[in-house]
C-alpha cells in the first residue's frame, strides 16, 4: 500500500514538472517567434531593434495573463471536481455506516427490545404505556410525564416490575430471547408446599435495580445508532423503511423511562434518541397523511364515476 502511495505522490509531482517545462518551453517558442516575426535575425538585432523588443514584450504578456487565466479556470475546475469527488465519498462513507448500523441494531437493540416488550406484556406494564396518547409526547421530560401518567400509573409500573411473578418472566425473556440479565446471580429457590413447584425469590430492589440496568444499556444503545443519524454520520433514509416501526415502538415503549430521568434545567439524557424518534415519527405521519388523502380521493373519484354511469 505505501509503494502504491509512494508511486501515486511520484507521478503526480512529475506531473507539475512536466507543467513547467512545457509553459517555459511555450514561452521561448513565443519569444522567438516574436523576434523573428519582426525582423530579428541575429543577437545585434536582438538588442537594437527596440520596436521587436517592444512587440515581443506585449506578446509575453498577453501570453502569460492567458496562462495565469487558463491556471485559474483550471485550479477552480479541479476545485469543482475534488469537491464533487469529496461529496459523492461522504454519501457513500453514510450510506455504508448506515449498512453497518442496521446490523448493529439488530445485535445491539432489537433483540433486546423484543426481550424487554415480552417482560412489559407479561407483566402487564405494557397495558399502561399503550394508553400514552403519542402525540403528547414531545419534550420527554419529568414535567410532561407528570402531564401524561397520572401517579398511580407510575407506582403502578413500579410495583408490577418489582413482582415475584414479574422476575419469573425475566427468567423466561432470558432464556427465550438469550438476553443477559443477570438475574441468576440473585435468585433463590424456596418450597411452595408438598406437591407445589419451587418458589423464586428475589430482593425486590435487585429485581429492579436489574430491570433498570437493563433498560438503560437498551437506551444507550439507542443513543449511539440515533446519534449517527442526527449528526450526518450515517444516512437514515437507507435504514428507515426496514426499521422505523420498530424504532418508534421501542422508544414509545420507552417514554417512561426516558421522561422520568429528564428534569428540565438539569441534565437532558438520550436526546439523539428523542430526535430521531421526533424525525421518524413525523416523517411517517406525513406519509401516511398523505396516503389518506389518496385512498380518499380515490373513493371521491370513484363514486363520482358510478353517478355519472348511472
Amino acid at each position: 500500500m505505501k509503494k502504491i502511495l509512494k508511486g501515486i505522490t511520484s507521478i503526480r509531482y512529475h506531473k507539475k514538472q512536466a507543467a513547467v517545462i512545457f509553459v517555459f518551453f511555450l514561452l521561448l517558442v513565443i519569444v522567438y517567434t516574436g523576434f523573428r516575426h519582426n525582423g530579428v535575425t541575429n543577437i545585434k538585432a536582438l538588442f537594437t531593434n527596440q520596436v521587436a523588443l517592444e512587440n515581443t514584450y506585449y506578446i509575453i504578456q498577453i501570453t502569460i495573463g492567458i496562462i495565469m487565466s487558463l491556471g485559474a479556470i483550471i485550479a477552480v475546475w479541479q476545485y469543482v471536481l475534488n469537491a464533487r469527488a469529496e461529496r459523492a465519498k461522504i454519501a457513500n462513507d453514510q450510506i455504508q455506516k448506515a449498512i453497518d448500523l442496521s446490523e448493529y441494531y439488530k445485535d445491539n437493540i432489537l433483540i433486546k427490545f423484543t426481550a424487554l416488550k415480552y417482560i412489559f406484556e407479561q407483566s402487564d406494564v405494557k397495558s399502561i404505556f399503550v394508553s400514552i396518547d403519542c402525540a403528547r409526547m414531545k419534550t420527554f421530560n419529568s414535567v410532561e410525564l407528570k402531564e401524561v401518567l397520572s401517579d398511580r400509573q407510575c407506582k403502578k409500573i413500579k410495583e408490577l416490575l418489582s413482582l415475584e411473578k414479574t422476575a419469573q418472566i425475566i427468567v423466561d425473556a432470558e432464556r427465550i430471547y438469550n438476553t443477559d440479565f443477570n438475574i441468576w446471580q440473585h435468585i433463590e429457590y424456596g418450597d411452595e408446599g408438598e406437591g407445589e413447584s419451587e418458589k423464586l425469590i428475589i430482593d425486590p430492589d435487585i429485581q429492579m435495580s436489574i430491570m433498570s440496568q437493563f433498560i438503560n444499556s437498551l437506551l444507550n444503545n439507542m443513543e449511539y445508532f440515533a446519534m449517527n443519524f442526527t449528526h450526518g454520520t450515517a444516512d437514515d433514509t437507507v435504514v428507515y423503511r426496514s426499521l422505523h416501526q420498530t424504532y418508534l415502538q421501542a422508544v414509545e415503549l420507552l417514554y417512561y423511562n426516558i421522561a422520568k430521568n429528564n428534569i428540565p434545567g438539569g441534565a437532558e439524557y438520550f436526546t439523539n434518541v428523542v430526535e430521531l424518534y421526533k424525525k421518524w415519527h413525523n416523517k411517517t405521519k406525513a406519509k401516511n397523511e398523505k396516503l389518506e388523502k389518496i385512498t380518499e380521493d380515490l373513493k371521491g373519484s370513484t363514486v363520482d364515476n358510478l353517478g355519472k354511469s348511472h
